[in-house]
């Protein structure tokens, strides 16, 4: 397992992590996306997430050092789009495509 991953998060307009989800799944099973329910929530990828934050089992664990990670990884973190996502879901559904053909 790689020691870091990408993921995806959402902000809300306080910029309180609300949800993630990690950007490409390892076991190439069902493939997903988050997406923000209100327009005042804004979209984010975080590059380089220690893959030891996975492990953790308690939810309000998880969210507590994961917000710590991204105010102290701000440059890894760029705005994105829900369209992005979704062409980025596209091609690894084609590329999963063409490795099974």
């Amino acid at each position: 397992m790689p020691k870091t991953r990408n993921m995806i998060l959402i902000r809300d307009e306080r910029g309180e992590i609300i949800g993630a989800q990690v950007e490409e799944p390892l076991d190439g099973g069902v493939q997903a996306f988050v997406t923000p329910a209100h327009p005042a929530h804004t979209l984010h990828r975080i590059s380089d997430v220690p893959t030891k934050m996975f492990e953790l089992g308690n939810p309000d664990e998880f969210h507590k050092v994961f917000s710590k990670h991204c105010n102290s990884a701000l440059e890894t973190i760029t705005q994105i789009s829900a369209d992005e996502l979704r062409l980025n879901l596209i091609r690894m559904q084609a590329a999963q495509q063409k490795k099974s053909n």
